[in-house]
């Protein structure tokens, strides 16, 4: 795991088509496969959990593609829309792909705007795009208050580790300027590679949302992060347009978990955030590749988020699927049309460290965009704690989470603020080195939220076999 600085000197950086380690990039990027229909959508409400909207559209109503479902919720909340034309059945409860449970309107497509058969992801050759650049030149930072209004009516929205609470970070702008955009192509996982991807096949019109939100915060430097040892054919035509504009493009050693906001500020630009926190603490706005597109196509092509691009990779068959899906499909639909059944495994999101599982039963949406289809097995029985500090060795921000463990089992949140619960970036990285394999992520996590709570005990933790106290 990195220990020291990633950034790597352009000139430094191995133009081979193979990384420097991992598995072999294709020699193209794969084209994402646009998924049929589901026969009932599920739309959420809103981005995280909160109030139920007011004066949804009744049962038995009839909705275009792109209509609103309800009147505009918080300030801060992304409109939401009908992926497609059909009709309202109902409302229900959803989890979505990072984790918040919120409320949603359940849609009968009619599928009369059903995919052309074999129809891939932005399929136009990335030169295609270049015009679309000067659609955004003439953008000010006196334009952005409407434009946060415009993205929020358009629903886009992205909250997830690569792309932290997009629309929150721009009304942070409002009042704490930024002095950085930094849009991040580095993927957790060398088998998922979904920024490097989307980069590599809409790198233009990503640069025009990138520069969009440059001009509307008046940030002076904009960087764009590549992993290092990519193929360079890849990113040719986004390293032509960003060198005209002005653009950094940065190579990056992608050593996990290198990608998270923490680390990348730290590496690159000196800058402490602490983990949670907004970017523009730290005057900067952190998008990935995922979040500059949608926000690419709004204003160049006034396009609603209505489908979002997801790699899922099956553990089982050592396929990786490239998909794009309409906002609000239930995940056990998403991974039947990518022949990956439901039925007994483990689906984790986000990196396989983080050990965040979500249901078959989770809605797509702005969430975290990488899942993992795994078996299910029998969690390891922790034995004692023989004292190794592996833990502490590997973490990337200098957490002990051997102490943080102990001080978890004590119910002591100012111990574990001591040895560095607050730096904590859940990367997993502990528990997965640990040869004694300690809870110790569980742990921290279940004292953070101790933290959060005020209070001073922690009964599954503290009361658990396994531990430090062992």
């Amino acid at each position: 795991m990195a220990k020291h600085s990633a950034y790597v000197k352009s000139t430094d950086v191995p133009q081979s088509p193979e990384p420097q380690s991992g598995p072999a990039w294709p020699s193209q990027a794969p084209a994402l496969r646009v998924l049929e229909l589901p026969t009932r959508l599920q739309v959420p409400l809103s981005m995280r959990p909160g109030p139920a909207a007011t004066a949804q559209k009744p049962p038995g109503s009839r909705v275009d593609r792109g209509e609103q479902l309800c009147d505009p919720g918080p300030e801060i909340s992304p409109a939401a829309l009908a992926p497609t034309s059909g009709r309202i059945v109902g409302t229900s409860r959803v989890q979505l792909l990072n984790g918040h449970v919120v409320s949603a309107v359940d849609i009968e497509p009619d599928f009369e705007d059903r995919p052309a058969a074999g129809e891939s992801h932005d399929a136009v050759r990335a030169h295609a795009h270049e015009q679309e650049l000067e659609a955004v030149a003439h953008v000010d930072g006196s334009d952005l208050a409407h434009w946060i209004d415009r993205l929020r009516d358009a629903g886009v929205w992205a909250e997830r580790t690569g792309s932290p609470d997009l629309i929150g970070q721009l009304y942070r702008a409002l009042r704490q300027p930024a002095d950085t955009i930094l849009c991040t192509l580095l993927d957790d996982e060398p088998t998922m590679r979904l920024n490097g991807i989307l980069a590599a096949r809409s790198g233009p019109l990503m640069l025009a949302g990138v520069m969009l939100l440059a001009r509307l915060t008046e940030a002076k430097q904009v960087m764009i992060v590549v992993e290092a040892g990519s193929p360079g054919k890849w990113h040719a035509p986004l390293r032509r347009l960003a060198r005209k504009a002005g653009v950094d493009v940065v190579p990056v050693l992608n050593d996990y978990p290198e990608s998270h906001p923490t680390m990348l500020l730290h590496s690159l630009l000196g800058r402490r955030l602490k983990p949670g926190r907004s970017p523009v603490e730290q005057k900067t706005v952190v998008v990935d590749a995922a979040a500059a597109l949608a926000v690419a196509r709004c204003a160049t092509r006034q396009q609603s988020m209505l489908r979002v691009p997801i790699a899922i990779r099956d553990h089982i068959s050592g396929i990786t699927h490239y998909i794009v899906a309409p906002v609000g499909s239930p995940l056990r639909q998403v991974l039947e049309q990518c022949d990956v059944s439901a039925d007994g495994i483990t689906i984790r999101r986000g990196s396989v460290l983080h050990e965040n599982e979500v249901s078959a039963d989770a809605v797509v949406s702005g969430g975290e965009l990488t899942l993992h289809a795994m078996p299910r097995h029998t969690p390891t029985p922790a034995d004692p704690c023989i004292r190794c500090g592996w833990c502490a060795e590997s973490c990337p921000t200098r957490v002990q989470p051997a102490g943080v463990l102990e001080a978890a089992q004590r119910g002591d949140v100012e111990l574990g603020q001591v040895l560095g619960l607050d730096a904590c970036i859940e990367c997993g990285v502990c528990s997965y080195v640990c040869p004694s394999h300690l809870p110790l992520l569980a742990g921290i996590r279940a004292l953070k939220s101790e933290a959060e709570r005020g209070t001073s005990r922690l009964p599954s933790v503290q009361e658990g076999k396994s531990g430090l106290s062992a």
